[in-house]
């Protein structure tokens, strides 16, 4: 005799409660730190500013800053041609300057070239570019924020409201007068170059409100400028049917 519809709902239910218990929990060992570029910095009066970045694996995240002098003219940022995602932008340490962060997930392998394109000539662009492993490619960012000051201070701080616990946080600092970057909350990566630099927390942290803090090193009282993204972590994207089938089997 076959089956009523309520038992093969519950039979469903029951399949679909067993696979939720028993699948793994996570795919991935979280992220990692793979490799950055320098602070790279124009030549004036120029629209673009080209410069190399290597992606040492597939299923990368690559994550490029920009700050324009000339306001908020940027048109777009490309890897090895292709297009990256803005996450966020905002005003800069200074009236009229402005702060980018974009990121592209998966991106090509090896060494290929940024390039951030303006539509104006006014003074230079500056840029940094890090790739990590282990961000989720779908889903992000996971939260992001900015913060700045148009008067000297001696630290600025910027709160970002994280979803996923374990998400590492992102984040472009930018100093007027070039004191070196620095925060206890921040691994920076690269050479600090003129007042800019990208560092991030270099682990994961908890949901939840998250602050940033900048401070700069032998500067005095600066204006300042910053801009956080937090990222996923792949380990804390649910498991296919896929995953739970190569996990038991």
């Amino acid at each position: 005799m076959s089956r009523s519809l309520p038992s093969r709902i519950l039979a469903a239910i029951s399949i679909v409660a067993v696979f939720l218990f028993f699948a793994p929990q996570s795919r991935a060992a979280g992220i990692a730190f793979d490799q950055a570029t320098n602070v790279q910095i124009s030549s004036s009066g120029v629209t673009s500013l080209t410069y190399s970045a290597t992606v040492a694996a597939s299923n990368e995240t690559l994550i490029v800053a920009v700050h324009n002098v000339s306001g908020d003219t940027v048109t777009g940022v490309t890897y090895n041609g292709a297009a990256m995602t803005l996450v966020t932008k905002a005003e800069g340490f200074a009236s009229g300057q402005y702060m980018y962060l974009y990121y592209l997930t998966n991106p090509s392998t090896g060494t290929n070239n940024v390039v951030v394109s303006r539509s104006n000539t006014t003074s230079v662009i500056v840029s940094q570019a890090a790739a990590y492993s282990g961000m989720s490619l779908t889903g992000q960012p996971d939260s992001f924020n900015s913060g700045n000051s148009l008067s000297p201070v001696a630290s600025l701080t910027v709160n970002t409201t994280v979803v996923l616990s374990g998400s590492w946080i992102v984040a472009w600092c930018e100093y007027d007068n070039n004191p070196t970057c620095a925060s206890s909350q921040l691994t920076f990566r690269g050479a600090n170059n003129n007042g800019f630099s990208m560092g991030d927390t270099n682990a994961g942290v908890s949901s939840g409100s998250n602050s940033i803090t900048l401070n700069n090193q032998g500067g005095g009282d600066q204006r300042a400028g910053m801009l956080v993204a937090s990222f996923a972590s792949d380990a804390t994207a649910a498991p296919s049917i896929g995953d739970w089938f190569s996990f038991w089997w």
